[in-house]
């Protein structure tokens, strides 16, 4: 028994001659003709792209630095049973199977989604900010928020950090500069 495989084909744009009376008949003709240029034997170069460093459902996990086959940078904030959901920058959040991301080398600063200034005191899943725990000032994402508990990976970690929203305001920093100094 073959085990399924998810494949991408990316194709050039293709264009088509077609004729008809309305928007609706041209496009259904384009469809049929394409249908039939696709089924017609026609040379094509194929690869699998099956990296080492692919992820997998059991190697994702919330607060890891990821990066999509077109090379965007993100943040995972979430894995569930088919997918994962990956912020990137500027709040963008994406949802798709993990063989379409693979372990970035990238930096926080360079994949993080940062808060802006009118968002004043507010912390959405998938912003990004630096907490000091026991262990030293850790780089942090913001996950769901359950019955006003917020969860907050760090990142790289496999671990995450529960607080409540007040503790969020005081504690949840956007930058690193606003961490005062322990002695």
């Amino acid at each position: 028994m073959s085990d399924f495989k998810l494949v991408t084909l990316t194709l050039e744009p293709i264009t088509l001659v077609v004729t008809g009376n309305n928007n609706a008949q041209l496009l259904a003709n384009a469809k049929k003709k394409l249908i039939k240029q696709l089924t017609q034997e026609v040379e094509c170069t194929f690869g699998i792209k099956r990296a080492a460093d692919t992820l997998t459902l059991s190697t994702a996990f919330p607060g890891l630095i990821v990066e999509s086959n077109e090379e965007q940078i993100g943040i995972v904030t979430e894995v569930n049973a088919e997918n994962i959901h990956v912020t990137l920058k500027n709040h963008i959040i994406v949802t798709g199977p993990p063989n379409l991301f693979k372990v970035s080398s990238a930096s926080f600063e360079e994949a993080r989604s940062k808060r802006s200034k009118i968002e004043g005191i507010f912390w959405e899943k998938g912003y990004t900010g630096y907490i000091q725990t026991n262990e030293g000032i850790r780089e942090v994402i913001v996950g769901e928020t359950y019955s006003h508990m917020i969860k907050l990976f760090i990142i790289n970690g496999r671990k995450s950090i529960t607080l409540n929203e007040q503790q969020i305001k005081i504690f949840l920093k956007d930058e690193l500069v606003e961490l005062k100094p322990t002695f």
